[in-house]
């Protein structure tokens, strides 16, 4: 099981904000991935193309939060767990709109733009060196292994319809 990281006052905008900053971003990743489980699944949700969001692209009317970056209400790496709810089914549009708008309301500036970038998969526009085969190479993969992984998710899918 990885370990949570020791400094709990760094925020997935200072970590992304670090990696890009780096000489060498994959490294700074994969350190941090390894520190911390919350950050894999949130940088697939910013940079994986089969996880994009369901969410209309753009900036959603919301209030920004006057909360600083590290003591706001609610942060990036804490809604890791909740964001399964932007894909389930189940869940009605307009609720997944207002939730990620609620979240927005409650995250300190620098994060609710980060968040939108997350939802519209456009985090290199926000950090240049932190795109698909960074991250993949901070997982160990190669683009082959992903590409070879997505087609045979999509045979699946396919051969169970």
């Amino acid at each position: 099981m990885q370990q949570r990281l020791n400094d709990k006052s760094i925020t997935f905008f200072e970590i992304l904000k670090k990696a890009n900053d780096a000489e060498n971003p994959v490294q700074v990743l994969k350190d941090y991935m390894t520190k911390d489980s919350r950050i894999t699944p949130i940088l697939g949700y910013a940079l994986n193309p089969n996880y994009k969001m369901p969410l209309p692209d753009g900036i959603p009317p919301y209030i920004p939060s006057q909360h600083p970056i590290g003591i706001a209400p609610v942060e990036i790496l804490n809604t890791h767990n909740k964001m399964y709810i932007m894909y389930n089914r189940e869940t009605r549009q307009y609720k997944k709109e207002e939730i990620f708008v609620q979240w927005l309301e409650e995250m300190a500036p620098e994060e609710a733009e980060l968040m939108i970038h997350i939802k519209d998969q456009t985090l290199p526009e926000a950090f240049p060196k932190l795109y698909l085969d960074v991250y993949l190479a901070a997982l160990g993969w190669s683009r082959e292994q992903f590409d070879s992984i997505v087609a045979k998710k999509k045979q699946q899918a396919s051969s169970v319809q």
